[in-house]
């Protein structure tokens, strides 16, 4: 009859934690919310059978402080990051918070049980060794509700950052920043609360009841399990819990970072390479010559009319389809390919000399950076997506080696659109060479949220027709476009400008975390001249208009790049560059999905 207790506790505990997630979430799959539900079930159980095995007294004060523990930490982060983020993240579904909270609490009841039936003598020295570990995560908890407080936002990766690098002044000077009296307050109440949690634990002790060998082993059991399912790997729970998994994320920055700089003067120095075309001088004075890379994210050719002119693209792409239609200049690439489906494989290419089609390492792959620094080109980088993170750090790593860089949407309680970016551009010194580079957040899911709701031109019926809100972000993207393309060509001298997605969606078809067809790597490639960079390179110009129905993965999007900028190296070869004559990719040697896929087997492929 005592078992069926513990039932509907596991029971009840389910629904809370259940009840816990689908209320601080937002943008669940349904595969989620029945792995997630699956999940929970097995840590609710997790969470009783300790205390089920222990038998009376299984609640003691004791065990009622680690399950405030436990809840304090299933709550901090997931709702701090939904009352923060839910309306400017299109997907919050902090699960594993959750989950750790439920292993935490059968973890530390278990081996509780099992440490003072195995030492029933040292039960003070056991109370306090488990206030001193529940200390530091309900000072976690706490840290997350001042930062909440002080910020009106959840902690990120910046946040979290900055306070890891902040020295004993800077600390000085946050505190006095406050008032005396606050700060007194808070640190009386904070060594009060430490005091009263030792005092909780150690005063209000109770003498557990002899346990038989084999609950002792099963005790023993339930600790080692769910101390793996805690802390074992790198997909640990606790790893890939809010606060953790920024900590984390943050250590293996610096490591990569340090790496990836490390390597820097060796990467620019192999790369030995010179261009005629950063020489140009108008009456002695020095004219800057300007170059814009513009990195889409998740957006398809198919759903763009100036690549695939259907009724239903009709006006996704106005100024790019007249730009194509009423100019020689402009050239769209119809077989243009992602090399793979997700963001990081992409951009690590893309942004590098490493390819589908040589063996370099990332850490030792000249960047678009290290090549335009070695022609004395400026880099500029506007970013409208995450600063860090862990499925973005190597396009930071790129990035932070700009001589400018800014990310718009490290600022707080903002819903940044990518228009946000051209208000960026009259901070660029129109003297220098230099290199513009645009990353996106163009078509990424939840469509809706790319664009303004005045630039609605799609119907979307609240947003609920996804087809219709994903063109209606192609559409905002091409207004982008044409604001950048118009701006530099009245003020920055521009040259060239190319557009390029790290990889393409399939909007009417629900995503999936593997390859699921071509659908998902059609993605958009344009190219468009100044009458300057066309008279003095007529050479390019021609290889670009002969190449436009050849295929081309954008992990060669470096080797474009360096072949618009003419430029001469060793390391590099000519052959992969779209920009160069002797251009020599066919279907079947263009490859995606890192080597296993060649083009050829699109079914879509435009062979015209």
């Amino acid at each position: 009859m005592a078992y069926i207790v513990y039932l509907v506790a596991a029971v009840a505990v389910f629904g809370f934690t259940t009840a816990l997630w689908r209320g601080l979430s937002k943008g669940l799959s349904r595969s989620a919310k029945g792995q997630q539900i699956t999940r929970f079930a097995v840590g609710s159980l997790l969470a009783v059978l300790p205390s089920a095995v222990a038998g009376p007294p299984a609640f003691s004060l004791n065990v009622v402080l680690m399950g405030v523990v436990a809840v304090c930490w299933m709550l901090a982060f997931p709702l701090f990051d939904f009352v923060a983020n839910r309306r400017s993240k299109s997907e919050i579904d902090n699960r594993m918070d959750f989950a750790f909270g439920l292993y935490l609490f059968g973890f530390l009841t278990s081996s509780y049980y099992a440490l003072t039936a195995v030492f029933p003598s040292w039960l003070t020295v056991i109370d306090t060794l488990y206030a001193a570990v529940e200390i530091p995560l309900i000072i976690a908890y706490l840290f997350q509700v001042a930062y909440f407080a002080i910020y009106k936002s959840s902690v990120d990766h910046d946040g979290l950052k900055l306070v890891l690098d902040t020295n004993v002044n800077e600390v000085l000077e946050f505190v006095r920043s406050f008032p005396v009296w606050a700060v007194i307050c808070g640190l009386v109440a904070l060594v009060l609360f430490v005091i009263l949690w030792f005092f909780w634990n150690i005063a209000y002790e109770i003498q557990p009841e002899g346990l038989h060998l084999l609950n002792i082993s099963a005790e023993i059991l339930f600790s080692v399990v769910l101390g793996s399912l805690m802390f074992k790997g790198r997909k640990a729970a606790f790893r890939r819990s809010g606060l953790p998994g920024i900590y984390y994320d943050n250590i293996e920055y610096a490591r990569q970072m340090a790496d990836y700089d490390a390597h820097r003067s060796s990467r620019i120095e192999e790369l030995k390479i010179s261009s005629p075309l950063m020489k140009t001088e108008d009456h002695g004075v020095r004219k800057g010559k300007t170059f814009i890379l513009v990195i889409g994210e998740s957006a398809s050719r198919d759903y763009m009319e100036a690549f695939t002119p259907t009724d239903a693209n009709r006006h996704t792409t106005p100024w790019l389809s007249a730009m194509a239609g009423n100019t020689s200049r402009v050239f769209l690439f119809s077989n243009a390919y992602s090399c793979h489906f997700q963001t990081v494989p992409t951009l690590e290419r893309a942004l590098t000399a490493m390819s589908q089609y040589n063996s370099l390492r990332f850490v030792s792959a000249p960047s678009i950076v290290d090549a335009a620094h070695a022609l004395g080109i400026k880099v500029y980088w506007f970013s409208n997506q995450g600063h860090i993170g862990q499925n973005d750090t190597p396009v930071t790593l790129v990035a932070e080696n700009a001589d400018y860089a800014k990310w718009t949407s490290q600022r707080l309680n903002h819903q940044p659109y990518d228009g946000e970016m051209v208000k960026l551009l009259p901070e660029i010194n129109v003297s220098e060479d230099k290199l513009l580079v645009f990353h996106l957040m163009g078509s990424h899911f939840t469509y809706s949220n790319r664009y303004p709701p005045a630039h609605e031109y799609f119907p979307t019926h609240g947003g609920a027709d996804y087809v219709a809100a994903y063109r209606n972000s192609i559409r905002y993207t091409d207004s982008f476009l044409k604001a950048v393309y118009d701006y530099a060509s009245e003020n920055l001298n521009l040259q060239a400008m190319v557009y390029c997605s790290d990889h393409a969606d399939i909007p009417d078809r629900r995503r999936s975390p593997s390859f699921d067809g071509f659908g998902q790597v059609r993605i958009p490639l344009a190219v468009m001249l100044s009458d300057s960079y066309v008279s003095e390179n007529p050479e390019v110009a021609a290889a670009l208009s002969t190449n436009t129905m050849k295929p081309f993965s954008n992990d060669l999007l470096f080797d474009l790049m360096a072949g618009l900028w003419r430029v001469e190296s060793p390391v590099l070869d000519k052959s992969l560059s779209l920009a160069s004559s002797s251009y020599r990719l066919t279907p079947e040697t263009t490859f995606v999905h890192l080597n296993s896929l060649a083009v050829s087997a699109d079914p879509n492929f435009n062979r015209v």
